[in-house]
């Protein structure tokens, strides 16, 4: 799969951005983000706004207020044979994108939001760019057990077994299936006794998920 990690994933989308762009005349690239209410991707927006104005590159912006179809209609109703770097509402959508983009020889940059595998390789001018998603339960999984032995009082009944509320993003992104499988994959297979007594998807809205980490509390 054509997809990408690097410690910065802004630079990445920066970097790919502008890959796509240099290969056309006039340097035009739509973007279209999920939600620029969303912290995460209201900084990609900052930097890649700037990104864009150092190197002259025409940088049209669309967002999306988390509506599927607002943002399909956005994409379709624009040229589509400009480039184009998308952060999908609903990633079920991907293939449709990808196979507009074919039809006018368009390259086109997923970001954060997963596609399927098999959308990204039908088109060899389509990728993915995000962080290891795997990778990143992994590193939760470090630290938590490394926070769990160097404070053992935490275990406040001293039975052994952590209580946890497993607080996921949202319910059809990729990066949310990986991590949360593989944080409790790789605490277990740390020894870390884990107990879920409850989850639940708070679609990334950290408001969302205190009111309901605070209702699982009591």
């Amino acid at each position: 799969m054509k997809s990408f990690g690097l410690k910065a994933l802004n630079s990445l989308i920066l970097v790919s951005s502008l890959t796509v762009g240099s290969a056309y005349a006039d340097n035009f690239v739509n973007a279209y983000f999920y939600d620029l209410d969303d912290a995460f991707i209201s900084n990609v927006d900052v930097a890649l706004k700037e990104a864009a104005k150092h190197n002259n590159i025409i940088l049209n912006i669309n967002d999306a207020k988390n509506d599927a179809d607002k943002q399909k209609e956005a994409i379709f109703s624009h040229d589509n044979s400009d480039p184009k770097i998308v952060n999908l509402v609903n990633v079920q959508d991907a293939k449709a994108v990808v196979d507009a983009a074919k039809k006018h020889n368009a390259r086109v940059v997923f970001v954060n939001r997963q596609p399927d595998e098999s959308v990204i390789k039908s088109y060899d001018k389509a990728w993915y760019v995000g962080s290891d998603a795997a990778a990143s339960g992994k590193m939760q999984a470090d630290l938590i057990a490394r926070v769990l032995k160097e404070h053992p009082t935490f275990d406040k009944n001293k039975d052994g077994v952590i209580n946890t509320i497993l607080i996921k993003g949202q319910k059809e992104h990729q990066d949310t299936i990986l991590r949360s499988s593989n944080v409790i994959d790789e605490l277990a297979a740390r020894k870390v006794n884990i107990k879920k007594i409850d989850e639940f998807y708070a679609d990334f809205d950290k408001k969302k998920a205190v009111q309901l980490f605070t209702a699982a509390l009591d």
